[in-house]
């Protein structure tokens, strides 16, 4: 039996940890109890409830020193923290998002969703404040690779999306042409809904948070006046509270009457509405991958998508791909002008890409080269 552990900074509602969850069920039917490497800032008892199964490993916390303001640095130090407890397993799966060069590299498989901080740096320079251009300055250095010896050695690397992929390619030179896709783990058995009598709304599912753009849905909304939206997703930190305020700010100073923002909803909750509702929205650009949009198709939304990132990959139909807000109007109005039942079909064929079954099937043969 395979000694693992599995190395992750945060154990929050959202995408990741459905992923990491997943990875600990499909290890678990080989008779292994991975011990899990976090920051001590989630209890035992909340994480079973994220994650809502029976799942068994051992929780392992790391000192969160309680430093608030420098999430994406603890984030990329938290496997050089736990380095001397974690050479003696068999494997090691990094999911923190980062890459550490010459780090166990014979034993270690890097499951990367995203290089931070790419989604700030790729914005408009112009854009971000100088105090926050001097705070990421030092992870631009660390992200990147530019050496041209083809010797450094990261272990196994495999990226959530070819978006992902090529994105760890271009700064880390040794890597170019190694990186495996795999994409998410998604519950499409579960969420399946091949009806089409639904509920004439658009439905939107995310984090609260700047970078997934909630403020750009109500903006879209307040162009569709006879159209309901509801814009649900996690409250979950000061930061999204923040934001989910300022969303609900921008809702009543602006007396829009056709959105409704719901926090914190249960898994239970958000696949009935999913699975009652003609459409979907997503406005984050260059979004990692999207498990939310796949859990949207497979419940029978047709979806509308920025045209960046993973979500290019999900959804292969420019007509549900916008580049501004202006276009996600324009496209909106087309979408709902029109009869969606054979889309909806062509879509959920698609998506079975991204299925459980797929992930566990990969996720088997990895483990089995070790």
């Amino acid at each position: 039996m395979k000694n693992v552990c599995i190395v992750q900074d945060e154990l929050l509602p959202g995408g990741k940890t459905k992923v990491i969850f997943k990875v600990v069920e499909i290890l678990n039917k080989h008779n292994i109890i991975p011990d899990f490497y976090c920051y001590d800032n989630i209890s035992q008892k909340e994480i079973f409830n994220i994650a809502g199964k029976n799942i068994k490993f051992n929780l392992k916390k790391i000192l969160d020193f309680g430093i608030k303001r420098f999430t994406l640095y603890k984030s990329c130090l938290l496997l050089p923290l736990v380095k001397n407890k974690i050479r003696k397993y068999d494997i090691i799966f990094n999911s923190t998002h980062w890459l550490n060069k010459d780090f166990c590299q014979y034993n270690l498989i890097n499951y990367i969703y995203y290089l931070y901080p790419l989604e700030y740096t790729e914005q408009d320079s112009c854009k971000i404040p100088f105090h926050r251009k001097l705070y990421l300055q030092p992870l631009r250095w660390i992200n990147k690779d530019t050496s041209t010896e083809n010797n450094s050695t990261y272990g196994m690397t495999i990226a959530i999306s070819q978006f992902t992929k090529k994105k760890i390619e271009e700064l880390f030179y040794p890597l170019k042409n190694k990186v495996k896709v795999i994409y998410p783990p998604v519950d499409i058995k579960s969420f399946l809904n091949r009806g089409n009598n639904r509920l004439k709304q658009v439905v939107s599912i995310g984090n609260f948070e700047p970078q997934k753009d909630q403020l750009s849905q109500i903006e879209i909304a307040s162009a569709f006046s006879d159209l309901k939206f509801i814009i649900t997703g996690f409250v979950s930190t000061k930061i999204r509270s923040d934001y989910y305020k300022k969303c609900d700010e921008y809702i009543n100073n602006h007396k829009i009457k056709n959105v409704e923002l719901r926090a914190n909803l249960s898994a239970q909750d958000i696949k009935a509405l999913l699975q009652q509702s003609e459409y979907f929205i997503h406005t984050r650009e260059n979004e990692h991958f999207g498990i939310s949009t796949v859990e949207a198709i497979a419940s029978g939304c047709i979806p509308l998508v920025h045209n960046s990132g993973g979500q290019v990959e999900i959804v292969p139909y420019d007509d549900l791909r916008f580049n501004s807000t202006e276009e996600a109007i324009n496209k909106l109005e087309n979408i709902v002008n029109t009869n969606t039942n054979s889309r909806r079909k062509e879509l959920q064929n698609y998506i079975q890409n991204f299925s459980e079954e797929r992930f566990e099937e990969q996720l088997n043969e990895l483990i089995g080269l070790f």
